[in-house]
């Protein structure tokens, strides 16, 4: 035997005795990946079971819902002349939001006017007498 043959048969014999060593290296590396995917799996659950409130999405913060009730001595007699509480609208968008079914948005409110219109008196109206 050459020296080639020779190192070539030793690194072989040499992996040969390493391929138990090799598969349990294996399954524990894909056991660690099982788990990672796992706890991935449970957080995403987790975080779609809580809703998307107080996270940015895109250019805004998801709002988060405050719940509105009526404290006890608030609340009537009976159930006919209780009051509603709340917007439903508002809670239904909010709602939606939190759910991801539309965007986040800033309510956009009409702004006033800054400078008062000039009046003018047109040609028809002067009278020059």
């Amino acid at each position: 035997m050459h020296w080639p043959e020779k190192a070539l048969r030793k690194r072989l014999l040499n992996s040969i005795n390493q391929v138990k060593r090799l598969r349990s290296d294996l399954s524990k590396l894909s056991d660690a990946h099982q788990q990672a995917r796992l706890a991935r799996q449970l957080t995403l659950r987790l975080k779609l079971r809580k809703g998307l409130a107080g996270q940015r999405l895109g250019k805004h913060r998801v709002p988060k819902n405050d719940i509105e009730v009526q404290i006890g001595e608030d609340l009537s007699e009976n159930l006919r002349n209780l009051k509603p509480e709340g917007n439903l609208f508002r809670d239904r968008f909010i709602s939606l939001q939190q759910r991801a079914l539309i965007e986040p948005r800033v309510p956009v409110l009409p702004t006033k006017r800054k400078a008062k219109l000039k009046e003018y008196e047109k040609h028809a109206w002067k009278r020059f007498e």
